[in-house]
């Protein structure tokens, strides 16, 4: 497909227009359904795909990655769609970047970056 230079900068602004509102407190959303608007939660990827053999119930369509104040989830693609955010996969940050299931399916109430490095509670905090 062959855009011209007119088209091309409708295309970016048109895209502009859809991811600012993320990013920018204050600006309106367009495009998002009514689910959307009260979510605790933003939405930080497309899809994740997980390898067979760690395929559950939970977790064996499609998913979707989102980050909430307690961190990164997997959820199931029509779940998030419909609004809901259960039953849901925790995820955790690699050294390499990427994200992966998190074997530990819950943590203290503590902060989670703490949880994801395994730095516990130290003689200063106590």
């Amino acid at each position: 497909m062959k855009l011209s230079r007119a088209g091309f900068l409708r295309k970016m602004a048109a895209e502009a227009i859809n991811v600012l509102p993320h990013f920018v407190p204050g600006l309106p959303l367009l495009n998002v359904s009514e689910p959307d608007l009260h979510r605790e939660w933003i939405e930080i990827g497309s899809v994740a795909q997980f390898k067979p053999e760690t395929l559950t119930e939970v977790n064996q369509k499609q998913q979707i990655v989102f980050a909430d104040y307690k961190g990164f989830w997997a959820l199931d693609y029509e779940t998030y769609h419909q609004g809901g955010n259960s039953p849901r996969r925790p995820l955790r940050i690699e050294v390499n970047g990427q994200l992966s299931l998190n074997p530990q399916e819950s943590w203290s109430e503590g902060d989670y970056l703490s949880f994801l490095t395994g730095n516990r509670i130290t003689e200063e905090e106590v």
